[in-house]
């Protein structure tokens, strides 16, 4: 009996104990289950570290480290109710949690927490990488990039983090001293990028220990000098991306030939010397797989290599070496999928064959400078090719150029640079002499302007000479301002005209006077809009006209006129009812203005999320909206050519019309994508926090899944009337997404459906269902994502997605093991059954759930393809809250 009574007495002290945190921090909110965390002492510690070091100099905490604290003095490592990356969240820290029980009868669940992720970019980090960073030895990824403060040599602790580490990326930082041979040990490493640091030594690091997963290696941009030893690189058969650039390598290049996936190859700004033997370096492995080699700017010496059999090459640079004088390549024309070109510096002689350049359609930039190739050039050979931009063959021994009218008039589409021949010599004044201003000093100008010029030069003689000598000072400062201030508005225009010409479009191009009047001077009473990009005006371009919308940019942002002008030739080349129609553009040198038809209902943002009216949007009208923006989307990564990738969809960026039809805006971070490419790598990660998908914003890997995990979050939103990211909400409901996981494993999914909604038996199944799609959606492996064809055909009645679908959600509750994580990459789900994964990554924290999702009931059923949405469109469909009144017409459409 004292046995057991001491028993009782313990668990009733456990229970007070539990009781006392939860009402003193503030964890039990209405009937939902409170949430605490086990939050191990050594990751406690690693993080406590990393905030003393990086808390001394580091400029604007509360921005660049927000959230970040002082940790020493929570008492234990049991911090029930605290977690930097769930309640208290510290921006950048990405944690996994583990649930280890649920008490019967108890409103609280206790997870365990490892962190899993620690992603810092540009955050003015100063300090020093501290040893205790390998304490954090559940790290998967590690990304501190473009902190110019953080320097000192790397600790050899991070040799800890080797049973986990997927992801290793420090690029664009002041660390210095040798890359620690340490790194050696990250057996689960896949992608090492210390680029454009201040390393130097020799490189030590014996990759072999490597092999099995390491598929991406950038040391470019720093100090490291030496040979590197042969073996040290020759196992890694999963190699993609070797970029070992601007350094100070020497010696023979290495052995790659078991680098059967290669893709990108750059060892150039080195000093590698000897022969180069490709089939001792790449053997014949990668013929299917190379596309960029770069091996420019070293002093490899030998006969001039023939890459005949890597016919998928793109891009192929050997300028700048020291190979023997040879005749130009005639091995070169089996090449045909080149896009850039370089062989400068490379002593090529003999005339370039005149069919050489027939087959290059792709062919964007072709450089042969510094050679000794001589004869004739025929310049009708290059106007032909549809995506040629430059072309230079300067400093060679070209004596004479062959072109007639036609192609002397399409010689300005791209840049020719025959500067320093023999033809570029004794210019006279005649049509000739203006075909050598222009191959010869870039000067493309007509002759009649030329002859206008003139004149206009002359009259000036004449006024001066009569004038005062101070007032002919002053007309001359003046008319040379006037005129580099027209050549430099021709030479835009010009820039314009071009880039539109290569892409076959032609947007019309308005004035910046006529933008001015429409927009009454872009007055603050015709402003509708203002964001991070630019600010939007209503105007009216004559008096009778429908009205604009005239997007002005903010050039604070720095986008060139490259990216300007591909936003315009993105959207003018789209047509679809969903997505925003662009009437035109503006550019000045001060200036870059889009005009877009005016969409006269706001934008979803506002009709999801405003309160403290009794208009909210009805469940048909939602239900169209969602179907609205996937046909928008499908348009863009299916119909247009080439596809598109909006990398942005957001609430704020769905604009709607009166009838509450849907159209998709703000093309200012699309990107074209190839056809034959299922994703493409890119540094730039752009768009919204809270709709990056993981792939996306961990390693870059950009596919259209990354729309489609978007558009998930979205249907969330348009589910839930809230956004996907609310610090307001009671701790496990912040995150919109996990909380809907959550909800979704205790089979009460209906709990974020939007208070305001009234739904009827079958709404309800149809609330159900793009909940479903929408966890379909946000799964961790892109592949498992649902196409946005799919999902249209799902909602339209024609696919039943959930039953292709929801089969690779888990039906139990059972937590998932951490050593299973250990052999997947981050990347991929946790197992086969799918857990989930928040991208709420950079910017702020997040946590990735490990409880497994459940199957959706089958006795809940499916929503008949046959069965009609009711849709209020001659009324109101915008609904009063439950109890309220409707309005009255209604229009079925067929679902």
């Amino acid at each position: 009996m004292g046995h057991m009574h001491r028993l009782v007495v313990l668990w009733a002290y456990i229970m007070l104990l539990f009781y006392l945190v939860k009402y003193t921090r503030g964890q039990i909110v209405n009937t939902s289950l409170s949430q605490y965390f086990n939050f191990s002492a050594t990751d406690r510690h690693g993080l406590q570290q990393l905030f003393v070091e990086w808390n001394k100099s580091t400029p604007d905490l509360e921005n660049n480290l927000a959230g970040w604290r002082d940790i020493s003095k929570d008492n234990g490592s049991l911090q029930f109710t605290t977690c930097p990356c769930y309640t208290e969240p510290w921006q950048g820290v990405l944690c996994l949690r583990e649930l280890q029980f649920t008490p019967s009868g108890y409103f609280y669940q206790l997870y365990k927490v490892w962190i899993v992720g620690l992603t810092l970019t540009d955050a003015f980090l100063t300090g020093s990488l501290p040893p205790a960073i390998g304490n954090l030895t559940s790290l998967a990824f590690l990304s501190l990039t473009g902190n110019k403060g953080l320097k000192g040599h790397l600790p050899s602790e991070l040799l800890h983090l080797g049973f986990n580490l997927n992801i290793l990326n420090l690029r664009g930082n002041g660390f210095n001293g040798s890359i620690p041979v340490a790194l050696a040990s990250l057996v689960q490493l896949q992608q090492l990028d210390l680029s454009g640091n201040q390393f130097d030594g020799n490189l030590e690091v014996d990759f072999r220990n490597l092999s099995r997963n390491l598929r991406s290696v950038n040391l470019s941009r720093n100090l490291l000098t030496g040979n590197i030893k042969q073996e040290y690189l020759q196992e890694l058969k999963q190699l993609i991306t070797l970029d070992l650039s601007s350094n100070n390598f020497t010696g023979p290049l290495f052995n790659l030939t078991k680098s059967v996936s290669l893709n990108t190859l750059n060892l150039s700004h080195n000093s590698f010397s000897g022969d180069v033997s490709l089939s001792n370096v790449l053997g014949t492995a990668s013929k299917l797989s190379l596309s960029e080699v770069d091996l420019s700017n070293n002093a490899l010496t030998g006969s001039f290599p023939d890459f005949s059999i890597w016919q998928n090459l793109t891009q192929l640079d050997l300028s700048n070496n020291q190979f023997q004088t040879s005749p130009f390549p005639d091995w070169i024309k089996n090449l045909t999928n080149l896009q850039v070109l370089r062989l400068k510096g490379n002593s090529l002689t003999g005339p370039i064959p005149k069919t050489f350049l027939q087959d290059f359609e792709a062919l964007k930039i072709l450089a042969l400078d510094n050679n000794q190739i001589n004869g004739t050039f025929f310049i009708e050979d290059v106007i032909g090719l549809p995506m040629l931009e430059v072309l230079s063959i300067s400093n060679n021994n070209i004596t004479d150029v062959i072109y007639n009218n036609s192609s002397f008039k399409s010689i300005e589409k791209f840049g020719i640079n025959l500067s320093g021949n023999p033809f570029c010599e004794n210019v006279q004044i005649s049509t000739e002499a203006n075909l050598r201003q222009c191959v010869c000093f870039q000067r493309c100008i007509d002759s009649n302007v030329t002859q206008a010029g003139s004149k206009s030069a002359h009259a000036v003689i004449i006024a001066t000479s009569v004038a005062a000598s101070s007032l002919a000072f002053a007309i001359l400062i003046i008319s040379l301002v006037f005129w580099k201030t027209r050549k430099e508005k021709q030479r835009l225009q010009l820039q314009v005209q071009h880039y539109f010409a290569e892409n076959d479009i032609k947007p019309t191009i308005f004035t910046f006077n006529q933008l001015r009047v429409a927009t009454q001077d872009f007055s603050e009473s015709t402003k509708i809009g203002e964001g991070s990009f630019g600010a939007v005006y209503k105007g009216y371009l004559h008096a009778n006209a429908d009205p604009v919308a005239v997007k002005q940019l903010f050039l604070k942002n720095q986008q060139s006129i490259t990216e300007f002008l591909n936003e315009v030739v993105l959207v003018t080349a789209i047509k679809h009812r969903n997505l925003v129609n662009l009437r035109g553009c503006c550019v000045r040198e001060d200036q870059r203005l889009l005009v877009y038809e005016y969409v006269d209902n706001n934008d979803l943002e506002y009709h999801l999320f405003r309160r403290g009216t009794n208009q909210h949007l009805t469940w048909p009208a939602r239900l169209n909206i969602c179907l609205g923006v996937a046909n928008g989307l499908n348009y863009l990564h299916t119909s247009a050519q080439p596809r598109i990738i909006h990398r942005d969809i957001k609430a704020s960026n769905i604009l709607m019309d009166q009838n509450l039809q849907p159209k998709i805006a703000d093309f200012g971070l699309a990107l074209f994508f190839p056809d034959e490419k299922s994703h493409i790598i890119t540094h730039d990660i752009a768009g919204t926090r809270g709709y990056w998908a993981p792939e996306y914003a961990t390693m870059g890997k950009l596919s259209e899944k990354a729309d489609v995990y978007s558009y998930g979050v979205l249907l969330l939103e348009v589910v839930s009337g809230r956004k996907n990211l609310d610090y307001n909400m009671p701790a496990h409901k912040v995150y919109l997404s996990d909380w809907v996981r959550e909800l979704y494993n205790n089979s009460n999914v209906m709990e974020v459906v939007d208070p305001a909604l009234c739904l009827d038996k079958e709404e309800d199944l149809e609330v159900r269902r793009i909940i479903n799609i929408a966890l379909l959606c946000i799964q961790v492996e892109p592949e498992r994502r649902p196409t946005m064809g799919a999902i249209v055909a799902t909602l339209e009645g024609s696919l039943n997605l959930e039953a292709e679908g929801m089969q690779h959600l888990s039906h139990g509750k059972e937590p998932l093991s951490w050593a299973h994580l250990e052999e997947q990459p981050l990347r991929k789900d946790m197992d086969s059954r799918n857990t989930m994964f928040s991208s709420e990554m950079t910017g702020s924290s997040s946590m990735i759930s490990l409880t497994s999702m459940g199957n959706f009931s089958s006795s809940q059923g499916s929503v008949s393809a046959q069965k009609k949405l009711a849709y209020q469109i001659g009324g109101s469909s915008m609904g009063a809250p439950c109890g309220g009144t409707m309005g009255s017409s209604i229009m079925s459409l067929a679902r």
